[in-house]
């Protein structure tokens, strides 16, 4: 296949905070030749200082839907206002039409619906959206939506193996999808750099304690048909799970703790952490258990803890791949892409999802046996630099964008050259 070569390429997220991989992303692909535009909601957040940082042009635009589609960092929620659609793929079609890029590539739910619609009215060359994982899918009133709008996308690019057997199963041909992962970026998490017992006294607990965390975010549990229906009404990180498990867990190891660490944004993501809280109280545990708010020092966290846990009841990825990347031994729920990166006996363990009683054998297992524990963790981290960085995930959609514009322009949709000043450039 022949290589166009650089393209005019806006990229869309429908966000403006979250998204850590969005503007480094751009400064990648635009590192690698492309001149690169991106689109973000027009809401304050730290996406637009980042790209501002990275000297990537940027249109902030009107992208929500009333009732939105999809949480700048969570899962897909709410429901569709029509009328708020129509206009916001009107405004993301306006900017195409004044930059006429070559390629338009969309992520997040609500943005690859704008970007498929928007990308198709204004005559884009090609096309592509990447969906980074299953959840919206396997939710009924989002995959509905989904299968009755891919074909204006010349490519989907699947965020794991799985998605891209979901987008098989309603209708998309292999021919059109492709999979590349959102890695994590390995000079960030490198295990070289941890300082576990600093990390360890920071967080009160003894050199000699078992310690297993649980990195990710306190999304409010969502229902309806916009959920999928082993999510629906429940946490989608698996948080209950998890505290379900640990009683057993203390049976054996009286000493251990556990540390969950992330985020709780707006009111009722909040309220679930709240309730995660109590649930720690009604189940005994609390004593054992440390809910801590969003860090700025992950690396260091994963680099002191015993066993990461990933217990989530729908997921792609989740924090597998950061896990992995500082050699913690890592548990993981086995559904979504989790798998593709905790590969079961080889780089982790894997887990029946809301079985807290697998869970707990997991976590014990690894604790009773920490040279297994430790080549786990070897193994998942030399899987990661091989597959799961994000160096990796910026060669991986040049690679696509190149030979599938060289495609489009073998059919005879041509693209103009770019020009001496990138009509990009404000």
């Amino acid at each position: 296949m022949t290589d166009a070569g650089p393209v005019r390429l806006v990229n869309i997220v429908g966000a403006a905070e979250g998204a850590d991989w969005f503007a480094p992303m751009c400064a990648g692909l635009a590192a690698r030749g492309h001149d690169v535009r991106a689109i973000i909601d027009a809401r304050p957040g730290a996406i637009g200082a980042q790209l501002a940082q990275a000297g990537i042009p940027v249109d902030r635009l009107d992208l929500s839907l009333s009732r939105p589609l999809a949480a700048a960092r969570g899962p897909a929620r709410g429901a569709l206002d029509a009328s708020r659609l129509a206009r916001a793929a009107g405004r993301v079609t306006g900017v195409l039409r004044r930059v006429r890029p070559d390629v338009v590539l969309t992520h997040h739910f609500n943005a690859t619906l704008l970007g498929r619609l928007a990308g198709a009215a204004a005559g884009v060359p090609l096309r592509l959206s990447m969906a980074p994982s299953p959840f919206t899918l396997e939710a009924p009133v989002t995959r509905a939506l989904d299968r009755a709008t891919w074909r204006a996308n010349h490519v989907v690019i699947a965020g794991s193996e799985r998605v891209r057997s979901l987008y098989e199963a309603i209708g998309v041909p292999r021919s059109r999808l492709e999979v590349v992962y959102y890695g994590a970026p390995a000079e960030r998490f490198d295990p070289r750099g941890a300082d576990r017992a600093a990390t360890r006294a920071r967080l009160g607990v003894p050199a000699y304690a078992p310690l297993i965390g649980h990195v990710a975010h306190f999304y409010a549990p969502i229902g309806g048909r916009f959920a999928p229906p082993a999510a629906r009404g429940r946490g989608v990180k698996g948080h209950e799970v998890l505290l379900r498990a640990l009683p057993a867990v203390l049976a054996e190891r009286p000493d251990a703790r556990l540390v969950c660490a992330g985020g709780a944004r707006g009111a009722p993501a909040q309220r679930y952490r709240e309730r995660i809280g109590q649930l720690a109280e009604a189940l005994g545990v609390a004593h054992a258990v440390d809910l801590l708010d969003e860090r700025d020092d992950v690396p260091q966290l994963l680099g002191a803890l015993d066993v990461s846990v990933q217990p989530s009841l729908a997921e792609n990825l989740g924090g597998t791949i950061e896990s992995l990347l500082m050699a913690a031994p890592t548990v993981a729920s086995r559904v979504g892409g989790m798998p593709e990166a905790v590969r079961h006996e080889e780089t982790g363990l894997l887990v029946a999802p809301d079985r807290p009683d697998e869970l707990a054998a997991a976590i014990a297992r690894l604790l009773a046996a920490p040279d297994l524990a430790a080549r786990l963790g070897r193994q998942g981290r030399e899987l990661m630099l091989q597959r799961f960085t994000f160096e990796r995930t910026v060669a991986d959609l040049d690679g696509i964008i190149r030979a599938r514009h060289a495609e489009r322009r073998g059919t005879g949709r041509r693209a103009a050259a770019l020009p001496e000043k990138s009509a990009f450039q404000p």
